[in-house]
């Protein structure tokens, strides 16, 4: 009840903006090589917590908006 159909359009929609898309695949790639440091690897495990938030939001809104 708290996923209206705007706001599950919405979700759907959403999108990472390509500065934040490209800071994240620097930092995956340094996480690659080891070369991260502390903070940069408490950042980068931030944004893969929210990605998954957001990917299972985003699944939530694609059920709601078929029916399913």
């Amino acid at each position: 009840g708290w996923l209206t159909p705007t706001g599950a359009q919405t979700l759907m929609e959403w999108k990472v903006s390509d500065e934040l898309r490209h800071r994240i695949e620097e930092l995956g790639v340094k996480a690659n090589f080891g070369t991260l440091t502390e903070a940069e690897d408490a950042e980068y495990r931030a944004y893969l917590d929210d990605a998954e938030v957001i990917s299972l939001l985003q699944a939530k809104a694609r059920r709601l908006s078929t029916g399913a």
